[in-house]
C-alpha cells in the first residue's frame, strides 16, 4: 500500500489506491506499506539475475512451502525493491528518537517472515540492501537494544531442519514451531517476540513481500490519541460475505474503534491484513 501524497490528510478512515495492476480497496490506516503480490513490472535481467531466479524456483517448486506466485520473480523483486529504496531516500528520516503522546519512546521488533533455507534467501538479501539497510533508526535485532535505534528487524523462520538454516545469517529467528503458512506461525512469533525481548513497546510482523514507509508507520504510531494503554494496527481489512466473515452491513470500524460499527451488532469484526500488523507488547504476550 502506497503512503498517502503529502497534501492528502492523514485521517483513521482513507480509501488509498495500491501499485499499479492491482485492485483499488478501501482500507483502514493505523500505517502504511507496500504490498506488491503480483503486480507486475518489465525489466530485462542480466543472466546472474536469471541463474538465481532459476535456483531459487527450483528450491520453491521442491518444498511445497508457497503456492505458485506468492512471490515477484527474484530479478523483479529487486528490481521493483531498489526502486523503492530510492523512493524511500526522499522521505523523512526516522533517526530521530520517536515517542507517543504519553511520552513513551516507541521500540519496535519487526519480524519480517521468511522460510529458512536457500529458498528465500535471496530475497533477504534484498531486503537487507535495501529498506534494512541501516540508515538511521532502522537496526538489525541481533545487535541489542540501542540508543540510535527506533526499528529492530529480523526474518522470522519456522524451525524445520531439513531445509538446512545457514548460521552465517545473524539476522534469522529461528520460531519454536515448524514452518506454516496457516497454523499458527503469527501467533508464536508474537508470543516469543514479546516474551524474548521485553524492551520492546510494539511487536509487528511484516510479509517480505512488503516495503514499508517507516516515517508514516511511526509518525500514525506516535500520533495517536486512543486513551487505550494497548493497542492493533496496521492495513485492516473489513471483507464481508462468506460465512466466515462479518455480516456487510457492518462496514469498517468507526473512529478506529474496533467494537464500534455501523450496526450494534455482536459478530462484526476487522483485521490487520496479513501483510503489516502489530501490537503492543503487552496485548502480544497475552
Amino acid at each position: 500500500y502506497a503512503p498517502p501524497p503529502p497534501q492528502r490528510h492523514l485521517s483513521a478512515q482513507l480509501s488509498m489506491a495500491r501499485p499499479r495492476h492491482s485492485q483499488f480497496v478501501p482500507i483502514l490506516v493505523a500505517a502504511s506499506c507496500i504490498t506488491y503480490g503480483q503486480s507486475l513490472i518489465f525489466v530485462t535481467p542480466g543472466p546472474e539475475e536469471v541463474a538465481k531466479y532459476d535456483r531459487v524456483r527450483s528450491v520453491q517448486n521442491h518444498s511445497g512451502f508457497h503456492r505458485s506466485g506468492e512471490l515477484l520473480p527474484y530479478y523483479l523483486f529487486r528490481a521493483r525493491w531498489f526502486g523503492e529504496k530510492h523512493k524511500a531516500e526522499n522521505f523523512p528520516d526516522i533517526a530521530k528518537q520517536w515517542t507517543d503522546r504519553r511520552g513513551t519512546r516507541i521500540q519496535l521488533v519487526v519480524g519480517v517472515f521468511s522460510i529458512a533455507g536457500s529458498q528465500e534467501q535471496p530475497y533477504r538479501d534484498v531486503v537487507r540492501e535495501t529498506w534494512m539497510n541501516p540508515r538511521g533508526g532502522v537496526c538489525m535485532l541481533a545487535l541489542g537494544q540501542s540508543e540510535r535505534c527506533t526499528v529492530y528487524v529480523t526474518f522470522a523462520v519456522g524451525n524445520t531442519q531439513d531445509l538446512g538454516q545457514d548460521p552465517e545469517e545473524e539476522d534469522v529467528t529461528i520460531l519454536p514451531i515448524h514452518e506454516n503458512m496457516d497454523e499458527g506461525k503469527s501467533r508464536v512469533w508474537f508470543q516469543y517476540a514479546a516474551a524474548e525481548w521485553t524492551w520492546a513497546t510494539h511487536i509487528m510482523k511484516l510479509d517480505i513481500d512488503s516495503f514499508p514507509y517507516w516515517s508514516y508507520v511511526l509518525d500514525q504510531m506516535a500520533q495517536r490519541e486512543l486513551p487505550c494503554e494497548n493497542v492493533y494496527g496496521g492495513t485492516m481489512s473489513a471483507w464481508c460475505g462468506a460465512v466466515f466473515m462479518p455480516d456487510c452491513a457492518c462496514g469498517k470500524p468507526k473512529n478506529s474503534d474496533f467494537m464500534q460499527y455501523n450496526i450494534a451488532d455482536p459478530g462484526c469484526f476487522a483485521y490487520g491484513h496479513g501483510s503489516m500488523y502489530f501490537l503492543s507488547r503487552e496485548l502480544a504476550a497475552n
